[in-house]
């Protein structure tokens, strides 16, 4: 985001702190002034970076030789796959829900934890029996919240308190997310309905097609899936609470696979959660477009025109520069385009070369060669000349 903040960004650092950490913004201003007045000019032309993209920033700089008045034009450079970029982040395990499931629970296993520690050496590090502890509570949780793979074992994505946490490459930017840099949970839960629908459908096909060729890993993929879609969690939970979705992925998840009827049911309400994710794009992309036109309406009938005038001081034409980048030299990024340029056009001319020698070559490949019975259309006096390599005559 950038505009005309009408202050300094050390002052808009200071005033817009709790904001800035709220939304996730970096300010990236260049270091020379930005705005010209009787006395010298300031830097008030500034933008505010997602902090999660603020590493494809390449350089901020002010225009000066572009003609306006009061303000100069101010650039930001920033890479194309800035949201893409994978970066490191830490995996954390999941979270236990607030109340555990009422009715009839796992078997408990508790094993004799002193029992344990009997046979550890006392110069053995503290961390293995608090992992030893740590991995034993979390497996007593995992069968008290029915946290279980189909198999009856603990789901390993709820444990991993007592070791250090993994950390995994993931976009710099979560898919389908909103302004509050927040993913948007119905959106991705109904994408996870769409795409667990689409499988279970796929595999009733595969099964009535070539059921001799299902192998016994084939049907444990189909029991996952259908354990997935009858006991959801996360986003695909939220999504689908307190809606019929719920009420039919539970039906759903109690099919069999040569249940074929299940089929046409399984395609049609995948199509409606692909069209709810539609839906709500467009509803956060028209409820962002009415919340700025309404934000910058009050701006103006609160007189935001009067006070800009009066909001400009006169101060030093030169301030601190803030950057979240180093900015490159206008001759530095005009020697860059230059070259881009200059590779483009070779690219381009040694394409052609390539083109044109392969046709040449295919021509010499495949000569003509013309039947005696055919030169009498041609007339007695056709012969073929030495510039003619390609034209042979069958005798």
């Amino acid at each position: 985001m950038g505009g005309d903040f009408n202050t300094t960004p050390q002052d808009l650092k200071l005033v817009m702190k709790d904001w800035l950490e709220k939304v996730g913004g970096d300010v990236c201003a260049p270091g020379n002034y930005t705005c010209k007045s009787l006395h010298g000019g300031r830097t008030i032309d500034l933008f505010i970076v997602d902090s999660r993209i603020s590493h494809g920033v390449q350089g901020v700089w002010t225009q000066l030789d572009l003609p306006s008045s009061p303000h100069y034009m101010v650039v930001l450079r920033l890479a194309a796959d800035a949201s893409t970029t994978e970066v490191v982040k830490i995996i954390s395990p999941k979270s236990f829900e607030a109340k555990p499931l009422v009715g009839c629970q796992r078997k408990i296993f508790e094993p004799d934890v002193v029992s344990d520690f009997r046979g550890m050496q006392p110069g053995e590090e503290l961390d293995l029996a608090f992992k030893m502890i740590t991995e034993q509570a979390e497996q007593h949780l995992c069968m008290a919240f029915e946290k279980v793979l189909p198999d009856g074992a603990p789901d390993p994505e709820y444990i991993g308190r007592g070791v250090e946490l993994k950390r995994r490459r993931r976009p710099a930017v979560a898919m389908n997310a909103k302004e509050e840099c927040m993913g948007d949970v119905r959106a991705l839960g109904l994408m996870a309905v769409h795409l667990r629908l689409c499988e279970m459908a796929a595999l009733m096909l595969r099964f009535k097609l070539a059921p001799e060729k299902c192998s016994p890993t084939f049907f444990a993929q189909w029991n996952n899936i259908a354990e997935k879609v009858r006991s959801p969690s996360g986003y695909m939970k939220t999504a689908i609470a307190g809606t019929k979705l719920e009420w039919f992925l539970k039906a759903a998840g109690m099919a069999i696979i040569s249940e074929f009827r299940w089929r046409p049911m399984l395609l049609e309400c995948a199509s409606q959660a692909k069209a709810e994710v539609k839906n709500c794009k467009s509803a956060a992309a028209k409820a962002s477009k009415e919340k700025w036109y309404r934000w910058v309406d009050d701006q103006l009938r609160c007189g935001a025109g009067a006070l800009h005038k009066l909001a400009k001081k006169t101060e030093a034409p030169i301030e601190e520069a803030v950057y979240v980048h180093q900015a490159k030299p206008d001759d530095v990024v005009q020697r860059e385009l230059r070259c881009a340029e200059v590779t483009r056009q070779l690219k381009k001319a040694k394409d052609k070369r390539d083109k044109e020698a392969k046709a040449l070559q295919l021509l010499h490949a495949t000569p003509l060669k013309l039947n005696l019975a055919c030169d009498v259309n041609l007339g007695a006096c056709f012969r073929p000349c030495h510039a003619c390599p390609n034209l042979q005559r069958e005798m």
